[in-house]
């Protein structure tokens, strides 16, 4: 595309130039299902001279996909709409209002961090704002542009756009998508330990939906039962990327465990930088490192963290300050699961998932050789943490809905709780969560 006169004045003039060069880079797409780290890993790479990510940026090409609705392109106009208004690209291109601010820290990166907020709109209003069509790869790449040049990011070097994802559905249209991208694009797969991904999960949202039978979602019709939807989305979410997997060509995608960049750390990164075929990083050679974000430290972020999740008036108790931020490769991050689920939770877990924990390579706490696994699996029956709230749970709320909510879960928990047992039987009769 070759600009305007009036274009060419409102944008830097090597904006052409750096079009070449990102155009000629390839996709490369940090997929996760549920809660594998993808924030952590992305910014392993924040000053790799070869990789090019926007560290705030995170599930821009599947949303596009969405306003797409199958279609191969969609209205430049929509996009434009999307990322300025809905997508977080909005907290790159809006002025830093408090709450802004606080939506950095939460995600554990410095909002004083260089960043030309008014020339990142300039480029993508050219970019995209002067097209009738687009597609999502397009866009991708006018973000990642002006995010460089609204950095200062050299882009000499660059030769893959890391993309941050998620499949949380056997749905996702995401990953037939990717594989229909000029340049190929690559995947690298990342996973977790499913005993940690559900943890995290449920920890999260049931502090943040205020129970385990949030009744309004319910009513609403989005699904009132915290704990399977926590374990669907673990489930489903694998299920699809194996899928797509088995079809895939076998240099097109990396699967890398969670566990492994933060144990092996140095070993891991070796191994994905060779098959990426780009050069070592000498900042990970160091003991001290820590990722970072636009350059700077990175805070780290976790589902247990106040800072996170301000959710602190919920039934699972969030870790204490300055005990709540991970934000380097370390062991505790790896283990927390063991500390937040029961005994019988990871029995019945270690039976749910345990094809994927072979697959993976992960190793089994009670589902051990000789104990059964339909016993195991009965272990649903008894109540899981948060389900049965403590007494001061009742006594501090945040607001009059809050009030109500806890005023009647004594009245939703016991058909709840029998009827959520019910339809998981149904669910795992139907093979939902079988590999």
């Amino acid at each position: 595309m070759t600009l305007s006169a009036p274009a060419q004045r409102a944008v830097p003039p090597d904006l052409e130039q750096g079009q070449a060069r990102i155009g000629q880079a390839t996709l490369l797409f940090a997929v996760d299902h549920a809660r594998a780290g993808h924030n952590f890993f992305i910014r392993l790479f924040d000053r790799h001279p070869e990789v090019l990510t926007v560290p705030h940026v995170s599930y821009l090409y599947d949303g596009l996909l969405n306003l797409a609705a199958g279609r191969p392109t969609l209205p430049a106009e929509a996009a434009l709409r999307y990322m300025m208004g809905t997508s977080n690209v909005s907290l790159l291109v809006s002025e830093p209002t408090p709450k802004i601010r606080a939506q950095f820290l939460r995600m554990g990166n410095d909002p004083d961090a260089p960043l030309d907020r008014d020339l990142l709109r300039r480029v993508l209003r050219t970019l995209i704002g002067s097209r009738q069509e687009v597609t999502p790869a397009e866009v991708i790449r006018a973000v990642y542009l002006g995010y460089a040049l609204a950095t200062g990011r050299p882009l000499h070097s660059v030769r893959y756009l890391l993309v941050s994802e998620s499949v949380s559905s056997r749905r996702s249209i995401l990953l037939t998508s990717v594989r229909r991208e000029s340049p190929p694009a690559r995947v690298i797969h990342l996973v977790r330990d499913p005993r940690a991904n559900f943890v995290s999960l449920r920890h999260q949202y049931v502090n943040q939906w205020g129970s385990m039978y949030p009744l309004e979602r319910l009513l609403w019709g989005e699904g009132g039962c915290t704990w399977i939807w926590a374990l669907q989305t673990t489930a489903q979410g694998a299920q699809a990327v194996r899928a797509w997997k088995a079809g895939a060509d076998p240099g097109q995608v990396l699967t890398v465990r969670n566990e492994d960049l933060n144990l092996r750390f140095t070993e891991t990164l070796r191994r994905i930088t060779e098959w990426l075929g780009v050069g070592w990083f000498e900042g990970w050679s160091s003991p001290d490192y820590v990722p970072t974000s636009n350059g700077r430290p990175w805070l780290g972020i976790s589902a247990f963290s106040s800072a996170y999740q301000p959710f602190t008036r919920g039934p699972l108790p969030n870790d204490p300050p300055g005990q709540d931020r991970f934000f380097r490769p370390n062991r505790e991050v790896t283990e927390q699961w063991k500390k937040r689920l029961l005994p019988r939770e990871v029995a019945f877990l270690e039976a749910l998932y345990e094809e994927e924990m072979r697959e993976m390579g992960y190793t089994f706490l009670h589902l051990t050789q000789g104990r059964s696994r339909f016993r195991a699996l009965t272990k649903i029956l008894l109540p899981l943490a948060g389900e049965l709230p403590p007494f001061h749970w009742y006594t501090r709320f945040a607001s009059s809905v809050d009030l109500l909510r806890k005023l009647t879960y004594p009245l939703v928990l016991p058909p709840a709780y029998l009827l959520s047992r019910l339809w998981f039987l149904l669910l795992y009769a139907r093979g939902e969560f079988r590999r």
